[in-house]
């Protein structure tokens, strides 16, 4: 309840809560110098997995905060998948 609990692709963040949100917490999912193409599709979709997952634990306990950033977190993972299938069910 006290931790941020956001998904990394190697674990997860345990920033506690009382410190606010990260300013670095996925940055990269929003940094416009971040690159990715089809070949880390699988764990775009793994990380949205667990992230989907996470939202449902924030949803059940009525943790606000770490449901806020999560969905934040899923938006921009969605943002990145949607093409990176596109362009690689025309190849």
């Amino acid at each position: 309840k006290n931790i941020a609990v956001q998904t990394l692709p190697n674990g997860l963040c345990s920033l506690p809560v009382v410190q606010g949100s990260c300013p670095h917490a996925n940055a990269c999912l929003t940094c416009p110098s971040f690159r990715t193409d089809h070949r880390y599709l699988p764990q775009h979709k793994d990380q949205l997995r667990r992230t989907e997952e996470v939202i449902a634990t924030c949803a059940s306990k009525g943790w606000a905060r770490q449901l806020e950033m999560n969905e934040k977190i899923k938006q921009s993972l969605v943002n990145i998948i949607e093409p990176l299938e596109v362009k690689q069910n025309d190849a």
